[in-house]
């Protein structure tokens, strides 16, 4: 599991690469971190992973609008939750 050295597997797309072609089909090289349904199509082509691991989830708001005045410290978005993308990346 490698991002190649960068915050993302996009951005380490070209070390990767290089990964998956001196590991031949000894090992697997599986590219991760940012991977999102607009970029892993993408990031598996430009490496050659076979294998691509992903959060699988996105940040969806709350349609709650009262706020706790006596929770501070808290941000704007904390009435959000996360979902599952699995069907997209699966699509992409």
């Amino acid at each position: 599991l490698s991002s190649g050295g960068h915050a993302t597997a996009e951005a380490g797309a070209e070390v990767l690469a290089g990964l998956v072609a001196q590991a031949g089909p000894r090992l697997g090289v599986m590219a991760g971190a940012g991977l999102t349904p607009g970029n892993i199509a993408a990031v598996a082509a430009r490496t050659g992973c076979l294998e691509l691991h992903a959060s699988a989830k996105s940040a969806q708001h709350s349609g709650m609008r009262h706020r706790n005045p006596a929770l501070v410290g808290l941000s704007p978005d904390w009435t959000g939750t996360c979902v599952a993308d699995v069907a997209a990346l699966r699509a992409a």
